[in-house]
């Protein structure tokens, strides 16, 4: 039996429609269901990689960390099947109108996020761990790079003193907030 993550970041500089990485893990989550047997599991990742400078929405997806998973045909097939499946719901607009959020806190493989979508309760964006050190410039970079309705805060995956900085930020801006 193999444990295969297939871990899901989401970056990008453009205002961007956050409905897209979230299908994107939905896809690959039922896809995965096809090899059950090989204990894959999909989650998304807290942000480490940007924001950036991209133009374009952007997503990196780690199918394992060595070689022996890179070259299992499952795992890239299942990634593939989600991309097209993915491409296809946003084209016809198959997908429902839901709440679309930026998240802050949990652990880097962010389960709770992770959970939040797969149960077609909102679409998540960037998600910034508990252990990002993020300071004011790239929490305003985080709102103006993304279009979204509010924040969420994982309460128990945050640092006290995170917490209240957050807050603070957001209700200094308007931004609504929620904890999760």
């Amino acid at each position: 039996m193999y444990f295969l993550p297939i871990y899901l970041t989401t970056f990008a500089a453009s205002s961007i429609d956050l409905s897209i990485f979230s299908l994107l893990l939905r896809s690959m989550a039922r896809f995965n269901e096809r090899y059950k047997d090989l204990n894959f599991q999909v989650s998304f990742e807290g942000v480490h990689h940007g924001p950036s400078d991209l133009v374009a929405p952007t997503v990196f997806v780690e199918i394992g960390s060595t070689e022996r998973e890179w070259r299992m045909r499952e795992g890239g097939e299942i990634v593939g099947r989600a991309i097209v499946d993915t491409l296809q719901k946003l084209t016809s607009k198959d997908y429902p109108p839901l709440e679309r959020v930026i998240a802050f806190g949990g652990g880097h493989y962010a389960p709770k996020f992770t959970k939040l979508v797969l149960e077609d309760r909102c679409y998540v964006g960037y998600i910034v761990p508990k252990y990002a050190q993020v300071s004011e410039n790239v929490l305003n970079q985080l709102i103006e790079k993304q279009d979204f309705d509010y924040v969420l805060l994982d309460w128990k995956g945050l640092r006290g003193e995170d917490k209240k900085r957050y807050i603070r930020f957001f209700q200094d801006r308007d931004i609504p907030w929620k904890r999760v």
